[in-house]
């Protein structure tokens, strides 16, 4: 599902991609669209390795054969940190994000291709 609202978000940008800046709607939803991608890998994951149940090795060794010898603290404790750290990397990612949304994009330096008022493409 979440392929196919790519899918449409793209074309809907194509079909509007001379008049992006006129269109706030479109550029509102593509900034809630951000996190979509990351969304849609985990969820991706999570169905391979559930859709691996309840064989290891199919017909050979059951889940509950392949059972490792941690201890259920150990287990909970990485669990924990790797919680953690992901938490505390997605902050830090939606921190930077805003904040770079926030001030907008550079000025173009005088003289330069993006600055000029010919536009189109530049070759060296």
């Amino acid at each position: 599902a979440l392929g196919g609202l790519f899918v449409l978000l793209t074309l809907w940008g194509w079909l509007k991609r001379k008049r992006l800046d006129s269109s706030p709607r479109y550029l509102k939803i593509m900034l809630y669209a951000i996190p979509l991608p990351y969304l849609a890998c985990e969820l991706g994951w999570m169905l391979a390795e559930i859709g691996r149940q309840p064989w290891v090795v199919y017909g050979l060794i059951k889940t509950s054969d392949a059972v490792s010898n941690l201890a259920p603290s150990q287990v909970m404790i990485s669990l924990l940190a790797f919680t953690l750290v992901y938490s505390l990397l997605g902050a830090v990612d939606f921190y930077l994000l805003a904040k770079y949304a926030r001030l907008g994009p550079e000025p173009a330096a005088a003289g330069s291709a993006l600055a000029s008022e010919e536009g189109g493409l530049h070759h060296a």
